[in-house]
């Protein structure tokens, strides 16, 4: 059961980015985006915050991390905390996304090569990433 939990919160965390998402607006993206950015805040609401709950269990983010690196390469690192619904218990754990990266049209433009196929976009303005995917936005301040 406990791996049927985990395969579903990896598909469920890849499922929140599966497309570009036209409706919000980003500003033009600096060139020079390179770097290591930790998640501050989704939709404006600061972590945690429940990503998913089903029947059985609650998968609430509590970081993320999102590293760029030149050569047009990225990997994403999120922990969650997983409190199952259906006994006492929670559960701390991890799932591991990464793909290639491109500017183009004044947008960072990601493409998931690995953990799922997804592509979304974003803008890094003042050591801000902000991330749009689902109609929502996902700031990341870089560390």
């Amino acid at each position: 059961m406990r791996r049927i939990l985990l395969v579903a919160a990896a598909a469920m965390l890849v499922a929140c980015i599966d497309s570009i998402d036209p409706s919000v607006p980003l500003p033009n993206t600096e060139t020079d985006v390179a770097g290591s950015f930790a998640l501050s805040t989704a939709n404006g609401q600061p972590l945690p915050i429940v990503a998913q709950t089903t029947t059985f269990a609650k998968w609430s983010i509590v970081a993320d991390t999102l590293v760029i690196a030149n050569g047009g390469t990225w990997t994403e690192t999120t922990s969650y905390v997983l409190d199952s619904l259906t006994s006492v218990g929670s559960s701390t754990q991890q799932g591991t996304t990464a793909g290639t990266w491109a500017i183009s049209n004044q947008q960072i433009h990601f493409t998931t090569t690995q953990g799922g196929s997804a592509t979304f976009v974003g803008s890094l303005l003042r050591g801000t990433l902000t991330v749009a995917f689902n109609n929502g936005t996902f700031a990341y301040t870089k560390i």
